[in-house]
């Protein structure tokens, strides 16, 4: 199944981001776009984009969301 976006939040998205990197056959992560939370971007092998970003506030929780 190929995901469309795959949305990534942690507490230390630039260690996910270089494990991602790692992962995937080195991918470059843009910038983070301060207008949607600081997510940094990268597309994958099969046109999939990865979004990694710090929580938006204290209470959320780390999390793995998948979209198609």
């Amino acid at each position: 199944m190929k995901l469309d976006y795959l949305e990534v939040v942690s507490h230390d998205a630039d260690a996910v981001c270089k494990k991602v990197y790692e992962l995937s056959g080195f991918v470059s992560f843009n910038e983070p776009n301060d207008s949607l939370g600081g997510v940094k971007t990268c597309t994958i092998h099969d046109g999939s984009i990865v979004g990694v970003r710090g929580p938006l506030c204290e209470n959320e929780e780390p999390i793995v969301c998948p979209s198609r």
